[in-house]
């Protein structure tokens, strides 16, 4: 169990999967089958009743709590599968006489317990083929469908093939052991073959190959993420034309990543050399927190006073993935986790609480750049499209089906927060707004793609390519600012 807790944190994959860090819990069904949890469960006459009730309870509400507290989040195994193991335990020891118990012993629970392990076989390839056709998690009646689904075939396995399996004159043991050792084998062959010929790209047409190339990951970059306290004209990455002084400061999260490229160039055509201030999830918003990125707030306090200490800084260009951040939560295939933010006036309980925080947040940081006499650029939010963009074109080039495009009125109220709030930040002197979605938005539907290429390399990031796209916008907004300091 020691080792267990100490896996989930240094290698969490291997302390989920392998056997020394999950023994413990075998060792907990030993304790049940060696008979000395159900001896320590033992009393006389109504006693032994109340406390064989009480540990059944006991264990189900611990089960129960597990159930719906543990998440994608929790460290688990480790400490997150104690409570569940212990409460399968106290449930074993507890007998078949109590309410619970007897509860748990109907027919149709019973029958749920002897299909489980096909259940657990079944409900992940049902999950994955599902999500892979609708290109996103199955929702609503799809969910339901999928679990009508993974029963149907459970029971189909269950009867069909465990219940055979068990009986010694289903198959012979030696045909069936080489028939399984061959199928594996089988098995091991193609995928080798995948593996050398990386995947048989050949398999598909150029067209469609350039459409997934667009996804690749780009390299690591040390740019990118740097620590709060590495913040500093030294420390952070500069763009542009090199050997000079830098006039501006790019500063954002990993949307304003995604058109470092374009606006380096930029630079470099206006013989300009600026700094790059990126850190994942971390929107420039000064004063104020985002709980599942505890250092965002240090990281964006240091760029301001890096800012303001250094006076041939002059332009500050704030790019983000703002609507998340006001929204308060995320967007299509990411699901719809709680996103919550704060500042020193109040902590946002709910989404809906994002919205005034994140105005106070811009309001500040744009507030302290202008009192020093910075001039602010905006670049609005990019329209997250919800589904991974190369891979579902790719798909629908294949199957030779048309592209179904993002309606523009769900850009509109998934920004609703930040829309208006940019357009009247840009009123004031100072400070000036661009917005991609003028560009990427028409006709009433958000583009993914231009000549077949994909404009985004996942569900809101721009591609390599949708960025150079969007160089002319920023080109046209950037070189005024460049020009009054010229």
């Amino acid at each position: 169990f020691a080792a267990s807790v100490w896996a989930v944190q240094a290698t969490p994959i291997a302390a989920f999967y392998l056997a020394p860090y999950r023994f413990w819990e075998f060792l907990l069904g030993a304790v049940c089958a060696s008979g000395l949890a159900a001896r320590a469960a033992q009393h006389d006459g109504r006693a032994r009743s109340y406390w064989s009730a009480g540990l059944a309870a006991a264990g189900l509400a611990m089960i129960a709590y597990s159930a719906l507290t543990l998440s994608s989040a929790s460290a688990f195994p480790g400490l997150g599968a104690l409570l569940p193991c212990l409460g399968a335990v106290l449930l074993i020891a507890a007998g078949a006489d109590d309410v619970v118990s007897r509860a748990l012993s109907w027919k149709p629970i019973v029958f749920i317990g002897l299909i489980s392990y096909s259940l657990y076989l079944w409900h992940w390839p049902v999950w994955v083929f599902a999500s892979h056709l609708l290109a996103r998690p199955p929702q609503g009646f799809e969910i339901a469908g999928c679990v009508v689904l993974t029963v149907a075939l459970s029971v189909l396995s269950w009867k069909f093939v465990e219940q055979p399996f068990r009986r010694k004159d289903a198959l012979p043991r030696k045909f069936l052991f080489a028939l399984a050792g061959a199928a594996m084998a089988s098995v091991c062959l193609f995928a080798g073959g995948m593996l050398v010929t990386k995947g048989l790209p050949g398999r598909f047409d150029a067209k469609v190959v350039a459409m997934v190339a667009e996804e690749a990951p780009r390299a690591p970059d040390r740019c990118f993420g740097v620590a709060a306290k590495v913040v500093s004209v030294q420390g952070l990455c500069g763009i542009g034309a090199d050997h000079l002084p830098a006039s501006f400061v790019l500063w954002g999260d990993s949307h304003a990543e995604a058109i470092l490229t374009p606006v380096a160039a930029i630079a470099s055509r206006h013989h300009r050399r600026g700094l790059f201030a990126g850190s994942p999830s971390c929107v420039p918003l000064v004063g104020v927190d985002r709980y599942d990125v505890p250092e965002c707030r240090a990281f964006n306090d240091r760029v301001l006073a890096m800012i303001l200490r250094h006076k041939e800084i002059t332009t500050v260009i704030l790019m983000a993935r703002w609507g998340k951040a006001a929204q308060g939560t995320a967007y299509g295939n990411e699901g719809s986790g709680f996103v919550a933010i704060g500042d020193d006036e109040s902590h946002a309980m709910k989404p809906s609480d994002n919205a005034a925080i994140f105005a106070r947040g811009l309001k500040r940081t744009i507030a302290a750049l202008r009192a020093d006499g910075r001039q602010v650029l905006l670049v609005g939010p990019v329209p997250e499209i919800g589904w991974t963009v190369p891979q579902v074109l790719a798909r629908l080039e294949l199957e030779h089906k048309p592209v179904v495009l993002p309606p523009a009125r769900q850009f509109y109220q998934r920004e609703a927060a930040v829309l208006p709030l940019f357009h009247t930040m840009a009123t004031k002197k100072g400070v000036t707004a661009v917005f991609p979605h003028q560009y990427l938005c028409r006709g009433g539907h958000c583009a993914v793609r231009k000549d077949g290429i994909p404009l985004y390399r996942d569900e809101h990031h721009l591609s390599a390519y949708g960025a150079k796209e969007l160089e002319p916008l920023l080109d046209r907004a950037i070189d005024p600012l460049f020009a009054k300091v010229s």
